[in-house]
């Protein structure tokens, strides 16, 4: 097949896409990206991508549109947005090659959704969008907008409008077939797909094997973006507690938006010695701060139906053998509870995390081996978890849409 790919992140930006879109075109599919230059997490475009307008990357023929780079802030926010908008409707509009399917996959879909219908339209090729974030609701996770407020309820109509021209949409959580249905009552054509991990799956001799509670404390990991949807906050705030301090350690991996604000919580609350900020590093590089922690921390603040939703990190979690802590609900939590009995679910609030953090500080090793055991067992037994498997339901999906469309 011919394949269009529209999203917003690609490689060498950390997303999953990327590794989807390789292994498509192993499978003998012809992939053409339209995307944006790299500048995910930095603020600006990459160095040597500054007018790189094609690229060949594993025999997937890539276009880049000048995006605007997402600043820090609301304003960068919808300015990233709006050239979002203009770009990749202006790069539709003049495209004429024909293609078998398109496949949209972003974290902000409904800025370019009108020019994929448009084109779509035009060109009678049918629109697959495996999502990543739901839209609008994204907007009230991330804390921009009040439900009630005007601009929300013009960004759902056009949520809604847009989600119409999909000819399928599929989501990593069952939940987001709910939120279709009930709250956008839109009769989607919905599949449940997971998304695929940004590493492959560590051998049991690397993962295994492991030294709990070096230097007597528990070393807790946090791996991934530092947003407000994340509320770190709370677990820096449920540490000011000399017990706490006294016997654990927290890992920060990653930066984002949130970052100064969780650094300015550290320095105030003295837990400059407990909380440990090792900044963005890449996907191969995590490998090793997922082998040393002793414990894997899971937050997704429960403020509307998007906190529902699986993180992508969970999944990741799962291979390295470890226990995981969650402040999460929904499809998240429910993955932890049938992993492994042992696994820690808290509350959103700095009592419950104490509480959890001092359940930890009373588990043995013992009992931190046999959840890590239950939580790769988990993951090696579903296959549904595994790239290839991922690869095989969207490959279907997409081969279906094309005959349906002959």
């Amino acid at each position: 097949m011919k394949i269009l790919l529209i999203t917003p992140r690609f490689y060498p930006e950390p997303f999953t896409i990327s590794r989807i879109a390789e292994e498509l075109v192993n499978r003998g599919h012809q992939i053409t990206v339209l995307t944006g230059k790299p500048h995910y997490g930095k603020w600006r475009i990459y160095s040597g991508y500054e007018k790189v307008n094609t690229e060949d990357y594993k025999g997937i023929k890539i276009i880049r549109l000048n995006e605007t780079p997402r600043k820090k802030g609301i304003i960068g926010l919808v300015l990233n947005y709006l050239s979002i908008k203009r770009i990749y409707s202006k790069a539709l509009k003049k495209m004429t090659e024909k293609y078998d399917i398109v496949f949209s996959h972003a974290m902000s879909p409904i800025f370019f959704m009108n020019g994929i219908s448009s084109y779509c339209k035009r060109t009678n090729t049918p629109h697959f969008h495996y999502g990543f974030d739901l839209w609008p609701e994204s907007l009230i996770a991330a804390g921009y907008f009040k439900r009630n407020s005007l601009f929300f309820s013009q960004i759902k109509k056009v949520s809604i409008n847009n989600y119409k021209g999909c000819d399928q949409i599929t989501f990593a959580s069952p939940s987001a077939e709910k939120y279709f249905r009930d709250y956008l009552q839109l009769d989607v054509n919905f599949k449940h797909i997971y998304q695929p991990c940004l590493t492959d799956k560590p051998s049991l001799q690397f993962v295994d094997g492991h030294k709990y509670r070096q230097e007597d404390k528990i070393h807790i990991l946090f791996c991934g973006t530092i947003a407000k949807f994340n509320h770190l906050d709370l677990i820096i705030k449920s540490l000011d507690n000399e017990y706490l301090k006294a016997n654990i350690v927290f890992d920060i991996v990653g930066s984002g938006s949130d970052k100064e604000n969780i650094e300015k919580i550290v320095e105030e609350k003295h837990l400059n010695d407990t909380v440990v900020f090792h900044g963005r590093v890449t996907p191969a590089q995590t490998r090793d701060f997922y082998k040393n922690a002793d414990v894997l921390f899971v937050p997704l603040f429960y403020n509307s139906a998007t906190s529902l939703m699986i993180p992508q990190k969970l999944i990741e979690y799962f291979m390295y053998s470890r226990p995981i802590f969650g402040m999460i609900k929904g499809d998240g939590a429910d993955l932890l509870e049938k992993a492994s009995s042992q696994n820690i679910v808290a509350d959103q609030t700095v009592d419950s995390l104490q509480e959890s953090l001092i359940k930890l500080l009373k588990m043995s090793n013992e009992d931190f081996e046999k959840c890590g055991k239950e939580n790769r067992k988990f993951f090696d037994d579903n296959p549904r978890f595994s790239l290839d498997r991922i690869c095989d339901e969207i490959e279907e999906c997409l081969i279906n849409l094309k005959r349906r469309n002959v």
